[in-house]
């Protein structure tokens, strides 16, 4: 049998080492598995999920998330769930690369993350105008026709987000 001293020794590393990925896997730098996103709208706290996903593109990177944020979302059976999810990246690519994000969003959830992504470019630029030839550039050098329809759509999106969607507030803003 070991020695008192060398069940202690043991004992201590095996607790410093649990210590140690708890605080990983508390801090979204160790990932058990197991995480799944919300399963139905009511469940869908925006602010959570964006509070998890920026972690998680600021330890892992923007691209390893958002890879892994679609494949989480695409098995969520709600579409109201995945085409939000996919809204929230779109926004966080946004926020962490610039219009530079853009060439991460895909046709997931039917192109999603464009329409987060643009709202989110506009709503800060706080005058869509300001950024729209950026924006013009950055969708025509997509891969594919349907990523820059898409990405030219969810300017759509982005003017709606910045004016309302009631239609009174289009209506004024367009001047019909």
């Amino acid at each position: 049998f070991p020695s008192h001293d060398m069940f202690l020794k043991v004992f201590a590393g095996v607790g410093a080492l649990s210590l140690l990925a708890t605080s990983m896997w508390w801090n979204g730098i160790l990932s058990l598995g197991g995480r799944h996103p919300p399963t139905t709208f009511e469940a869908f706290d925006a602010v959570a999920e964006k509070e998890y996903w920026n972690q998680q593109m600021e330890v892992h990177g923007v691209a390893n998330a958002a890879t892994t944020l679609i494949e989480e979302y695409v098995g969520v059976e709600d579409y109201r769930v995945q085409h939000t999810g996919l809204h929230l990246l779109g926004e966080l690519l946004y926020e962490h690369q610039g219009l530079q994000g853009i060439s991460l969003c895909d046709e997931t959830s039917n192109y999603g993350c464009f329409h987060g992504f643009m709202g989110r470019a506009l709503v800060d630029s706080g005058d869509g105008r300001s950024i729209f030839s950026e924006i013009d550039a950055s969708c025509a050098n997509l891969e594919t026709r349907a990523m820059r329809s898409s990405c030219f759509h969810g300017v759509g999106h982005g003017v709606l987000g910045d004016i309302g969607y009631e239609r009174e507030n289009l209506v004024e803003a367009l001047g019909i």
